[in-house]
């Protein structure tokens, strides 16, 4: 998978529990773009696209 950050590594994982699922995702990201940026900016994405789908999301 080719990405801006440069990662070699990256793991996604699902766990579904009832009516739920869990997603957890991480890499060896390497890059100019800082950790918060990244993540807000991913957060974003994945928002969109699940309200695209009228489904909802919640963050703990």
């Amino acid at each position: 998978m080719k990405n801006a950050s440069n990662a070699s590594l990256v793991i996604v994982s699902f766990k579904i529990v009832q009516k739920n699922i869990t997603v957890t995702y991480s890499d060896n990201r390497v890059g100019t773009e800082n950790k918060k940026t990244f993540l807000k900016n991913t957060v974003q994405n994945v928002e969109n696209r699940i309200k695209t789908i009228n489904g909802t999301i919640n963050f703990d």
